[in-house]
This record gives C-alpha cells, sequence and structure tokens, in this order.
C-alpha cells in the first residue's frame, strides 16, 4: 500500500516526488474535467480553485562570451481564464543556476529558486538546461629574424574580437632552440583558459650568423634610440642614418599591442607599464606612465 503519513503501520511506503507528479499515479482520478496536473513539474489541482500556471526555464545554448547563461522564463497555464503575460508580472523573485561562477563554459540547470507569488498555484518544468560552449581564439605567432646571440621576441597577434574584454592570456611561445637556421614558433604554454578553443598559427624564427655583418648590428644598436622614455603618449625613434623598415610595440606578454607606420607615434591610449619595441631587428624598452 502506498501512503503518506507518519503512523507506525508496515509495509506502508511515501509515494516519491516523480510519482506524485505523475497523472498514472492516480488511477482514479478524473484529470479531464475535475484535476489538473503538469506531468513532471507539479502535483495535482483542482481545476476552477485554483491560478494554476506552469513556469517553463527558457533554456538553450551559446558561445562564451563573457555574460552568464540566461535565467529568462515563459508561464503557461491549462486554465482559459489565466492572463499568462499578466501573471508574469505578478511574479517576484528569480530563477537561478545550478552552478556558481555561470559565465565559464559549463552546462547549466535552471532551478526554480525564490521565484513565487501568492495569487498563484505555481508548477516549475524541472530539468531545462543552458549550455555555454567554448569561444574560438584564433593567435598567430609573428615572424621574426634576429642575429645570433640576441633574445627573440617570441611575439603574436589575436584576431580582433575573438578575446573577451578583461580576459588575458598566460603562459609563452616556444622555440626548439636557438642556433643559426630557421625554427618553428609554437604555441607552447599560451593559454586562455577553458573558455577558449584554441586555433593556434605557427610563425618562423631566423637566426642568422652574427659573423656576417657584426660591426654594421653595433652601429645601428648605439644610433637607435626613443624618446623621451619614460613617456605619457608621444614617442619618437631616432632613425638617424638608419632606414626603419617596420615598427612593432609589444607588452610584456608578447602581445603586439601596435604597430605604428611613422617612426613618430602616440601611445596614450596604452595602459601604463613597460613595452618593447622592435625597430627591424632591434629592441628597445620603453616605459609609458
Amino acid at each position: 500500500m502506498n501512503a503518506v503519513g507518519d503512523g507506525i503501520e508496515t509495509g506502508i511506503t511515501g509515494l516519491t516526488t516523480e510519482e506524485m507528479q505523475t497523472a498514472a499515479t492516480f488511477e482514479a482520478w478524473d484529470f479531464s474535467d475535475i484535476w489538473g496536473i503538469y506531468e513532471g513539474s507539479g502535483y495535482p489541482y483542482l481545476k476552477g480553485f485554483n491560478n494554476d500556471i506552469l513556469i517553463v526555464p527558457e533554456g538553450g545554448n551559446k558561445v562564451y562570451d563573457g555574460q552568464p547563461a540566461s535565467i529568462a522564463y515563459h508561464v503557461m497555464s491549462d486554465n482559459p481564464d489565466v492572463d499568462c503575460t499578466g501573471a508574469k508580472t505578478r511574479l517576484t523573485g528569480a530563477l537561478a543556476r545550478s552552478t556558481e561562477n555561470p559565465q565559464n563554459v559549463g552546462e547549466y540547470t535552471l532551478l526554480r529558486h525564490t521565484l513565487h507569488s501568492p495569487h498563484y498555484q505555481i508548477s516549475f518544468k524541472r530539468g531545462v538546461t543552458y549550455t555555454i560552449t567554448q569561444r574560438t581564439l584564433t593567435i598567430e605567432a609573428i615572424d621574426d629574424t634576429i642575429t645570433y646571440g640576441q633574445t627573440p621576441v617570441l611575439a603574436y597577434r589575436i584576431m580582433p574580437g575573438d578575446l573577451i574584454d578583461g580576459d588575458v592570456l598566460t603562459g609563452t611561445l616556444y622555440v626548439d632552440n636557438l642556433e643559426i637556421g630557421e625554427h618553428a614558433i609554437t604555441q607552447g604554454t599560451l593559454t586562455a583558459g577553458e573558455n577558449y578553443f584554441i586555433i593556434f598559427i605557427d610563425g618562423m624564427l631566423t637566426i642568422l650568423d652574427n659573423e656576417v655583418d657584426i660591426e654594421k648590428m653595433l652601429v645601428n644598436r648605439q644610433m637607435l634610440t626613443a624618446y623621451p622614455n619614460p613617456t605619457s603618449g608621444q614617442l619618437i625613434i631616432n632613425n638617424e642614418q638608419i632606414i626603419i623598415n617596420n615598427i612593432q610595440v609589444f607588452d610584456l606578454n608578447g602581445k603586439l599591442v601596435l604597430q605604428p607606420t611613422t617612426n613618430s607615434f602616440d601611445i596614450s591610449h596604452l595602459p601604463n607599464g613597460t613595452y618593447m619595441i622592435k625597430v627591424n631587428n632591434e629592441t628597445i624598452k620603453i616605459v609609458k606612465n
């Protein structure tokens, strides 16, 4: 025998929540005219006596964007006298997600939480989920040419719009050795965390024999300066007797943040800190304050 109570009779078992929310459990009940039930979401109720409504969470999925999983919902009712749109405005509280940090990649079950109203008999559709999937992040290593004995920058660029504001990359790129020749620049330990799927495009590090042009290299290094340093904005690369082919500005993580087209340029929009400026194959350290 199935029953609910606190007596001491043996052979009596209580109904489970699933059974209590299933019409088939109540075989002799009239669910056509007298009783109503939202299968799997609520308990039987008398039609005509309650303003019965069903809260249906709006599940779905999206690509990671730094924002929490949606907790939207809509209202349904078997009672034709219930204004579902109006009923939603009379509810207070909110749904909740089953996990902390609901902005991260994962599957979240939507819960009723504090959503309630004294005006309605509320049933809630359980088991609805919202899924956040990984965001694709394309990173390309920047080809570099140095002379043997120099330290490579091992820089990279990120495709615009791929990295969400506030998220950062950690780790470094990798080359297998620093001997004369060509070496692939690979992803190494560079990562943006579990919210991203990284597509990495290898670069090439070319290391030249330093005995070929060592004297010219030393002369160029002495002539190459950046001023004022430190600077709060404007920066000038001294190009006296040097033909500048390329200027690139990197932060200390190796990220390319600026690629000026002239030897005089403004960095006031960059955060304060230390930057590496690569001019041709030489590197200058500057401070932005």
